[in-house]
């Protein structure tokens, strides 16, 4: 019985993976399904025989469900559906991030199709959840076209023409080829190949001044992956150098730090006083020196002694502000 449970699963992640058009051949989806290709052949089989129609597409050397063919709707719990309806509402109705009002309108439709039991038992609890994200950028007016331009792009693997204004208030032109879109730190951000500085690049949706997209394809590399563009960055911007920080955070902040995983790498040890020494490793000091100066007089950096250096050069910087 656990077999066929198992291979159920396994049917329901193929007809995913190729509605999704992520399959790519027998190889691919064996690996990604962690069964031998002679698996797959024999599920492709049962699809057929269930009257599941799919096909083998050349192009994309790749296999696909028909676009005539859906499944059934997927039935959603109650929990599952608060969890829905809490994000896209709180998220999108105010728009807290730009461009996903759409999700509003989506989740309507769902809660329309929502079982009458499932309605019942939801009552009205998600007018009692709340959620605030940080104030971010401009409004989705100012960044839609781009976004649009750039997603468009990314379906159809075509190459940009963009124009980008430096901090300088510089701009030029130069090919652009967009392997994602990312918000991150309150804005949308472009990833690609910017042929002009021959490396990959993030690019703030913000400050295209223009955009338009070529008849020149491209592909995104197999080996490309956010996490490894971002590496152990603090947040966004990897530095050339990794380093292996050490602060001590008072008794008064110790608490508030320790309860929020800040990065992959972090280690938390409490002292005896309540207080805590905060490790991590981090490619590049920019980033972590805002953060650390953010909590004053609670926040001593230990290593390394560059950072400390960086530490005293702000807040003495800060100290002549008010001085003079």
């Amino acid at each position: 019985m656990a077999n066929d449970y198992r291979r159920i699963h396994r049917l329901m992640q193929l007809i995913l993976l190729m509605q999704q058009r992520k399959a790519g051949n027998a190889a691919a989806l064996a690996q990604a399904l962690e069964v031998t290709e002679r698996s797959i052949y024999r599920d492709l089989q049962v699809l057929t025989d269930l009257g599941i129609p799919h096909y083998f597409d050349e192009d994309t050397q790749s296999y696909r469900i028909r676009q005539d063919f859906f499944l059934p709707p997927v039935q959603l719990s109650a929990s599952e559906s608060l969890a829905l309806i809490a994000l896209t509402e709180g998220v999108g109705k105010n728009e807290q991030i730009a461009m996903t009002s759409p999700a509003v309108t989506a989740i309507q439709k769902i809660k329309s199709l929502l079982p009458a039991r499932v309605f019942d038992e939801l009552g009205d609890s998600s007018e009692y959840i709340d959620i605030q994200l940080p104030a971010t950028g401009p409004a989705s007016e100012a960044i839609e076209d781009v976004y649009n331009e750039i997603q468009q792009a990314i379906a159809r693997r075509r190459v940009l023409q963009c124009e980008y204004e430096s901090l300088k208030g510089q701009s030029e032109p130069f090919l652009f080829h967009p392997y994602l879109l990312s918000f991150d730190q309150r804005a949308w951000y472009t990833i690609g190949y910017h042929a002009g500085r021959n490396d990959i690049r993030r690019l703030k949706l913000n400050r295209f001044s223009a955009i338009k997209t070529t008849t020149q394809s491209y592909e995104i590399p197999a080996d490309f992956s956010l996490a490894k563009f971002r590496g152990k960055a603090w947040r966004m911007i990897r530095g050339d150098k990794l380093h292996r920080i050490v602060i001590h955070f008072d008794a008064i902040m110790a608490e508030t730090v320790a309860d929020t995983n800040w990065h992959p790498t972090q280690e938390i040890e409490f002292q005896d006083d309540g207080s805590i020494l905060f490790r991590c490793e981090v490619e590049g000091l920019k980033e972590i020196l805002w953060w650390i100066l953010s909590y004053g007089p609670h926040a001593k950096v230990l290593e390394p002694r560059e950072l400390v250096d960086l530490i005293r050069e702000k807040a003495q910087a800060t100290v002549n502000l008010y001085d003079s």
